[in-house]
């Protein structure tokens, strides 16, 4: 239930940099996890606008090479062969802001056999202080480390409300490209803006079902080179999602039997600035109980266990960052495989979570704009 991983070895912030690549080229060798499905929604999204329509806009083709030809059980939705691979929970926590001349976002798709693109979807969000509601940026597909496809898009109206975000049905000539079984990743690349609060957010989920990988990468100066992909940090999923027609429409096996999840009951520690952690977990055989603290603590960072007082699971830190960007940080080191629900409140109501499925080591987190000072 417990991995021997120290807790000195956390590295807070840490990105997980490749070997610089070409600007046309994806790492092939990044490691091939079988991911866990989402949950597809057909007839809307929910956003802090409410329910509505996935919104459909056109783009154009701008690339002439091999059509596409990717990912793992993913949800399925309409016919037996068409799958909507998505990796994201429906909710988004945040809107990546980029600070460099362009950005290029990708999620891992896995194919486990071959097909043909029958729809894909993106998920923006508009900067509270944005004055424009248009959104321009290239779609790209990488089929095993090769671009094969590239598309731009510009909709002068996609982002009617500044603030918050949509996802719109993407249309264009990539519907029907056939995909092979593999490694498939979809990338979005975009441009700065003037002013700078016009610049599109790419929205990111960082406590859904996850299950592949977010990596990204960008450009500092117009006439410089870019930068190695990287691992997102905190993202287990961003705003893109992919359906596939699979021909034969062989039904995936079923899921494994899931955990039940837990919900906190009690604060277990308690930070400057009224921020409190509170924290459950749950085993294979049905045993759940609250984390508990009680081994070390300050007004900043507190350790957590959840078996024996001797034996501590979790490593939290809450900062107050509000003199560097104008938030408090949240950093978290859990050295467990076990089922847990981490939350962390603040006096204002708003809510920082964290979640890991059971069976897999949890990955340290650090969000350093979890709670705005204001």
């Amino acid at each position: 239930m417990r991995t021997a991983t120290s807790l000195l070895a956390f590295v807070l912030g840490a990105n997980w940099a490749g070997a610089r690549l070409p600007d046309d080229s994806f790492a092939s060798n990044l490691p091939r996890t079988p991911p866990t499905a989402g949950f597809a929604e057909t007839a809307g999204v929910r956003s802090p606008e409410g329910i509505h329509p996935v919104i459909a806009l056109r783009g154009t083709r701008v690339l002439t090479a091999v059509e596409p030809p990717g990912s793992g059980p993913p949800t399925r939705v309409g016919q037996a062969a068409t799958v909507e691979y998505r990796y994201d929970d429906g909710g988004f926590e945040r809107g990546t802001r980029i600070d460099t001349v362009s950005q290029e976002y990708a999620q891992l798709f896995r194919l486990n056999q071959a097909g043909a693109i029958a729809g894909m979807t993106v998920c923006w969000q508009r900067h509270e202080a944005s004055t424009s509601s248009g959104a321009k940026f290239q779609l790209r597909i990488y089929v095993e480390g090769t671009l094969t496809g590239r598309w731009n898009f510009d909709w002068p109206e996609a982002l009617p409300r500044a603030g918050h975000w949509r996802c719109a049905k993407m249309l264009g000539s990539f519907i029907g490209s056939e995909l092979p079984a593999g490694n498939i990743h979809v990338a979005f690349r975009w441009n700065r803006a003037t002013p700078e609060v016009n610049t599109l957010l790419m929205t990111e989920d960082h406590d859904g079902p996850g299950g592949t990988r977010v990596t990204y990468r960008s450009l500092s100066e117009e006439d410089g080179e870019w930068s190695d992909w990287s691992d997102h940090p905190v993202a287990r999923a961003i705003g893109i999602r992919l359906t596939v027609d699979h021909a034969d429409g062989t039904p995936d096996p079923p899921p494994p039997p899931t955990v039940a999840d837990c919900e906190p009951t009690r604060a277990a520690l308690h930070f400057d600035g009224g921020y409190r952690v509170s924290m459950c977990w749950r085993t294979r055989e049905g045993r759940e109980g609250q984390a508990r603290s009680g081994i070390w603590a300050s007004g900043q960072a507190g350790l957590l266990w959840f078996f024996d007082p001797d034996n501590a699971e979790v490593l939290i830190k809450v900062l107050n960052g509000c003199s560097h960007n104008g938030h408090r940080w949240v950093y978290v080191a859990p050295v467990t495989d076990v089922h847990f629900n981490l939350w962390v409140s603040g006096p204002n109501g708003r809510r920082w979570t964290y979640k890991n499925k059971l069976g897999r080591t949890a990955a340290t987190r650090s969000d350093t704009a979890a709670f705005p000072c204001n």
